[in-house]
């Protein structure tokens, strides 16, 4: 083991509002060194999950995003909403989160174990989620702004270790409010035109913190550029970026990274969390696509490929097919990859709930 995707997320960063915790950026900087040290280099990541805990999901700074989002976040408009309502029901697109009945804590965020009652993927397509990145890529109440100030203070922090080899400016970026613009759901179209425009204000942030040698290892949207679904199911589209964001091609300061996991190729192949192991055929030809197409686009783009993520499952049988085929892969493709995750205690937003995803059993065993 030699690289490690550290989260080092915004909520964080800066949890009160423009208060940056300085003893976190210490914390977090021992533990790089300590990583260093040993020969593990670390990626800087700005990690969500459905955006931030009062959609029951992780990342963004709470009090940012139930500012952006206001008092009655719509769908589409306030007076066509009512009158979809009950086929947002139907659908389960576009419910609000409060449609879930959870009960709620002292910040009125939804309760944690709530949350985990339900799949978390789940809460993408509520209206919170797709309005909160919405209003991220749009600046809506300057929440753009607001996160490359982040990337600002985070890269200048981190730009000198020698230990970090770049920084992930976003993990798994979900559509904006695509109800309203169905073109975003366009393969493309989301890195283009609303990805770019903001990972090129975080390159010139990394690049001038940095004598302009910060690595940013961009990311695409998550959908629909990928298809699990219907008749697609199996497509892998293109990214849309047709250079590295805020650079040219063959730059040297970018890297192309992404995610597979088989569970994102149908909800039947992981019925009980994770990839079941009579579809190893269909699993195996998931991640030859996923990454095959991701690899093509970064040589396209004249950068690296790197997997960040994939694994995320619990017993033996299905952890051993999903990480035997896809390092398999990337071994014989010469991809670098990490594992998703390392800690051994539960995570808020996966399909483990309150289960164990790591290498280590909570008792230290392997």
């Amino acid at each position: 083991m030699n690289f490690v995707r550290l989260g080092v997320m915004w909520e964080a960063v800066e949890r009160t509002r423009g208060v940056i915790d300085l003893e976190y950026f210490d914390k977090v900087e021992q533990l790089i060194n300590a990583l260093g040290e040993k020969g593990i280099y670390t990626l800087v990541d700005m990690h969500q999950d459905v955006f931030a805990r009062t959609i029951c999901g992780e990342g963004f700074p709470d009090f940012y995003a139930k500012e952006a989002l206001g008092d009655h976040p719509h769908c589409i408009n306030g007076w066509i909403d009512p009158l979809l309502e009950k086929l947002y029901d139907m659908t389960g697109l576009c419910v609000s989160i409060d449609s879930y009945g959870f009960g709620k804590d002292e910040n009125d965020d939804p309760l944690i174990e709530d949350c985990q009652t339900v799949d978390f993927y789940k809460f993408y397509t509520t209206k919170e989620s797709i309005n909160a990145f919405d209003a991220l890529y749009t600046n809506k109440g300057g929440l753009r702004d607001k996160f490359v100030d982040y990337w600002d203070v985070t890269s200048a922090r981190f730009a000198a270790n020698q230990y970090v080899v770049g920084f992930d400016p976003l993990n798994e970026p979900f559509p904006g409010n695509f109800v309203n613009s169905p073109s975003l759901l366009v393969p493309g179209n989301m890195d283009k035109n609303e990805l770019n425009p903001m990972y090129e204000l975080i390159q010139e942030k990394y690049m001038a913190n940095s004598n302009g040698e910060s690595a940013m290892w961009f990311m695409p949207a998550s959908f629909p550029d990928e298809v699990g679904l219907g008749p697609l199911g199996g497509v892998v589209f293109p990214v849309g970026f047709e250079t590295p964001p805020g650079g040219e091609i063959g730059s040297p300061n970018h890297v192309l990274n992404d995610h597979t996991y088989c569970c994102q190729l149908s909800p039947g192949i992981c019925a009980t969390g994770e990839p079941s192991t009579d579809k190893a055929e269909e699993c195996l030809r998931w991640h030859h696509n996923r990454m095959g197409q991701r690899a093509d686009d970064a040589e396209r783009l004249g950068v690296p490929f790197h997997l960040t993520e994939f694994g995320a499952c619990l017993t033996e049988g299905p952890c051993t097919q999903e990480i035997n085929q896809v390092t398999d892969i990337a071994d014989h493709h010469l991809y670098g990859w990490a594992y998703w995750q390392l800690k051994t205690y539960a995570d808020l937003t996966t399909s483990a709930g309150t289960g164990s995803e790591g290498f280590w059993n909570p008792d230290g065993s392997l």
